[in-house]
This record gives structure tokens, sequence and C-alpha cells, in this order.
């Protein structure tokens, strides 16, 4: 959003702003986020109009990609929750033969998700 030299005279006193939608997701090891290096959406101030606007070809533009990165973030989550599995099987328990199975460690309702 640029509303670089806009002042309040410049605002019409009538602008009034919908909801805003802010998401947040957590890191996840091997994931390609560079979609964010660019802008996920355009607001612009009218100057004709005196309100702030939204450009909805831009946001239609990059919905597939916002589509792809969801579906990668969600594979990528999954794959290192099985590798998380898969090191703790085949490792600390080869080490500790005092160790749980995994299905003592990781809840019943993330393993359904992976397999």
């Amino acid at each position: 959003m640029n509303a670089y030299g806009l002042t309040r005279d410049d605002i019409s006193f009538a602008q009034k702003f919908g909801d805003w939608e802010v998401y947040l997701f957590g890191e996840v090891k091997g994931l390609d986020a560079r979609i964010f290096e660019e802008s996920a959406g355009v607001i612009f101030f009218d100057r004709d109009e005196g309100f702030f606007d939204w450009d909805a070809n831009y946001l239609e533009y990059k919905r597939e990609e916002f589509e792809e990165f969801e579906e990668e973030y969600k594979r990528q989550k999954e794959e290192n929750l099985r590798n998380r599995i898969e090191n703790y099987s085949s490792g600390f328990e080869a080490l500790n033969k005092n160790a749980r199975p995994i299905e003592e460690i990781v809840p019943k309702q993330e393993k359904e998700v992976i397999q």
C-alpha cells in the first residue's frame, strides 16, 4: 500500500474500510516462500474519488500462485512430520532400549494426516 504524500485532507470523510484479513503461516523447513517477495495485493488511493481502493485484477492474477503455495505448504509440512516420525523411529529407538513406540508419542490425529 502506497500512501506517500497523502494528508488527512486528501481522504474523503466518508471513507470506510471493509474487513481486512491477514494470513500468517509458520516456517516450514524446505518450503519455497519466494512468492511473498512480491506484493500479495495492491491497495491504492484514487485522488479523483478521495478513496482507497484495491486492484481486483492483480489479486486474480496472483490467485493461482497462492493456491499452489498453499498446496505446497501442506505437502511440505506433512513430509516434515513424516520425516520426524521416521527419524525418531530409526534413530532414537535403536539407541534407547527403553524408548516408547512412536504410536505413544505422536498424537493419533497427526499420524492419520500423514498416512
